[in-house]
């Protein structure tokens, strides 16, 4: 079995290590740079939901939800990839024999199991908060129910809250039964299957979800006069699509896998699996905002009006200058003087 973020292989199988050695440096670079790409984007995406006023709807805030677990999960991947060494334990958990550097099977400090449970925290919220988007566009179109901003508080609770519950009991099943290394590894397959088992019900769940809310909108377009509703239904039609096939094709393919025991086959499927997951959160803030006609019409409107702030401001402040640094006269202008006959008699006598 492998780790479907670390790519680290259960112990408890003998597979040929040396041959797995040669790809997984490849696989996780190509992780490194889809979790750092998705970070930038997911980042991007949030800050365009909370700072533009009329994006502030029930669905961009659930979709806020959904961007912070994928951000928290890339995260962890960073964290875990730079402070753990080759993705298993702590440096300071390591052990010198005969000047080599070795694992144990024991005395691993709480701190790194801390930081690999705060990872499968995040990795489950982020599938819950996946269902919870399929669940809301479901009851949107079918049943109408909590759709308003004060219901959409229901969706925050179940996304952040439905994965404690199974975390807290994998940690206290992993102390008991399967406390090895930093948690890393398993060699139970029991406890590994609390945590995975969350996971793929949701993607099955969405999978069937997003399959319904496609067939009711392809009857709903055929029916369709308004040529704007016909247009809303089809971008909504390709979106809900594209999501199938996110989520419903990599856990086919993963099932299909599962069966077949061929290495070529297994690294072939583990590179596109990773590279999937590393990129997964690039492809939500694509589908949900960067890419979305709505949310570009905005970001335009919003950027046109801070242009036009600035322009305004900068002739207000170039008309006061000038009138702040107006040059006052330099000679009074000439005046001449009075005439009157004693003046003009006094010229004539003074020129005889």
């Amino acid at each position: 079995m492998f780790d479907s973020e670390t790519a680290i292989i259960n112990f408890e199988i003998n597979l040929d290590f040396a041959y797995y050695q040669t790809w997984l440096p490849i696989i996780k670079h190509i992780s490194h740079v889809g979790y750092w790409i998705s970070l930038i984007t997911l980042l991007l995406s949030v800050i365009i939901f909370t700072s533009i006023k009329k994006l502030k709807c029930a669905r961009n805030l659930l979709h806020v939800h959904l961007f912070i677990s994928f951000i928290m999960r890339a995260l962890m991947f960073i964290i875990k990839e730079f402070v753990f060494v080759d993705g298993l334990a702590l440096r300071s958990d390591l052990v010198a024999v005969k000047g080599k550097v070795e694992y144990t099977t024991e005395h691993y400090s709480w701190v790194c199991k801390a930081i690999t449970s705060l990872r499968s925290y995040f990795i489950q919220a982020n599938y819950i908060f996946t269902l919870m988007e399929g669940i809301y566009l479901h009851n949107l179109m079918f049943l109408n129910l909590f759709s308003d901003k004060s219901s959409i508080r229901l969706y925050y609770m179940f996304g952040w809250g439905i994965p404690l519950v199974f975390i807290g009991i994998w940690i206290k099943l992993r102390q008991i039964y399967d406390d090895t290394m930093c948690w890393t590894t398993s060699q139970n397959k029991y406890v590994s299957l609390l945590f995975q088992a969350p996971l793929e019900f949701t993607v099955l769940m969405n999978f069937f979800l997003f399959l319904s809310i496609t067939r009711v909108l392809c009857l709903k377009i055929n029916t369709m006069y308004l040529q704007q509703r016909r247009i809303k239904y089809r971008r909504l039609i390709r979106s809900t699509l594209t999501l199938v096939l996110i989520y419903g094709v990599p856990f086919t393919i993963s099932i299909a896998v599962s069966f077949c025991k061929n290495q070529t086959v297994e690294i072939v499927y583990l590179f596109f699996d990773q590279t999937f997951t590393a990129f997964q959160g690039l492809l939500m803030a694509l589908i949900y905002c960067l890419l979305n006609s709505e949310v570009r019409s905005e970001v335009m409107h919003k950027y046109n009006s801070f242009r036009d702030n600035r322009q305004q401001d900068r002739r207000t402040r170039t008309i006061s200058n000038t009138q702040q640094f107006t040059l006052p006269m330099q000679d009074e202008p000439f005046v001449d003087p009075p005439k009157n006959n004693h003046h003009q008699q006094w010229y004539k006598n003074s020129n005889l």
